[in-house]
């Protein structure tokens, strides 16, 4: 076993292939330093642009007619092609006659 000098105590020992604390300490913060400037440089020098208010109205605006065109398709009668005879009722009336269609016959009752 190699003796230490006797002017270095423990602490200050080297270990072969580590470095000082000192050191590892300011590697560690500059690897810090240098996550936060990339994140500077890409999102924050950077910032997107925010979305158009034209752009919105424009597409609120063609959500509201979508819809209008969708309830009216729903609440109407029209033809679908008139040729092969099918026609188009509002879904409240088709709901109802399937119900009379299918709703069960009442069973006549035995009054005696």
């Amino acid at each position: 076993m190699s003796e230490l000098p006797s002017n270095v105590s423990h602490s200050e020992q080297q270990v072969p292939g580590r470095l000082p604390v000192g050191v590892s300490l300011a590697v560690g913060f500059a690897g810090i330093l240098l996550f936060m400037l990339i994140i500077w440089i890409a999102y924050i020098r950077n910032p997107k642009e925010g979305v158009d208010a034209a752009l919105v109205a424009q597409r609120v605006s063609d959500l509201k007619a979508i819809q209008a065109q969708g309830i009216e398709k729903i609440t109407s009668f029209g033809v679908v092609d008139a040729q092969a005879g099918i026609y188009r009722i509002p879904v409240a009336d088709a709901m109802e006659i399937v119900v009379k269609q299918f709703a069960p016959e009442p069973e006549p009752s035995n009054d005696s």
